[in-house]
């Protein structure tokens, strides 16, 4: 479920934010199997939950464009009512698990600092880095809590998918593009850091 979940959760962002999915029935088909996927997900996964909750909380306070849709900003209500239905799956987190929530909050956090558009090559970078580490994550560590397990089996699922979009991007563009527009972007990026645009975050 963590696996199809992350997959579709991007299909569906790249698709409606890229216009490349129209038709309003598929784009219900995706909202439906996600509404599915993640309550299953997490009304008996507490952790999930939690995380989950700030990753879309942190994402929402530093990006402009992310959370315009009803269907994604009804996330930021949801999820406190999973977190409540959810509260007696409890478990106890490990140092381990913890850093590694820890460290999936920060990347929520800072990633709309780093890149707003949809692709680039930057970005394409950044999420090829993401899906990797994530991948090593889950082969390598052992003794996860359930909840931090599925939900990075969930990020690695959905950063795949970013890539292979991002990728596609990156292979259509000339070798020259390819330079100017990474030089370009990191320098855009140095930029935003010096002059910390963060949006202030407003309830939903």
């Amino acid at each position: 479920m963590a696996i199809v979940a992350g997959a579709s959760a991007k299909i569906y962002d790249d698709g409606v934010d890229n216009h490349i999915i129209k038709d309003e029935r598929h784009k219900k088909i995706l909202e439906t199997l996600q509404c599915f996927l993640l309550g299953a997900l997490s009304v008996n996964n507490f952790t999930f939950s939690l995380i989950m909750l700030g990753i879309n909380f942190l994402h929402n306070m530093t990006s402009k464009e992310s959370y315009t849709l009803p269907y994604e900003n009804s996330l930021l209500t949801v999820y406190p009512i999973f977190l409540f239905i959810s509260f007696s799956s409890r478990e106890y987190l490990t140092n381990q698990d913890i850093l590694l929530c820890m460290i999936l909050l920060f990347v929520a956090y800072i990633e709309p600092l780093i890149y707003e558009e949809d692709k680039s090559v930057r970005k394409f970078i950044c999420r090829l880095f993401y899906c990797i580490v994530s991948f090593l994550f889950l082969y390598l560590l052992h003794g996860l809590s359930n909840g931090i397990y599925i939900t990075f089996v969930y990020v690695t699922s959905y950063y795949l998918i970013s890539t292979l979009y991002q990728g596609y991007y990156v292979l259509n563009m000339s070798t020259s593009s390819f330079i100017d527009e990474l030089i370009e972007g990191y320098i855009d990026m140095y930029k935003k850091f010096l002059t910390s645009e963060v949006r202030t975050y407003k309830p939903v």
